[in-house]
């Protein structure tokens, strides 16, 4: 019992940092083709 709740507070916060990095990764590299759109 004890480490399922364990295991659920890890997932609590590993998940939403998880979705923070995908996004931020999604973020640059937008900025990134966008760029070279630009300098091209």
């Amino acid at each position: 019992m004890v480490v399922i709740a364990i295991i659920g507070i890890l997932s609590a916060v590993a998940i939403p940092n998880f979705i923070a990095y995908r996004d931020k990764a999604y973020c640059s590299g937008a900025e990134t083709d966008a760029n070279s759109i630009i300098n091209t």
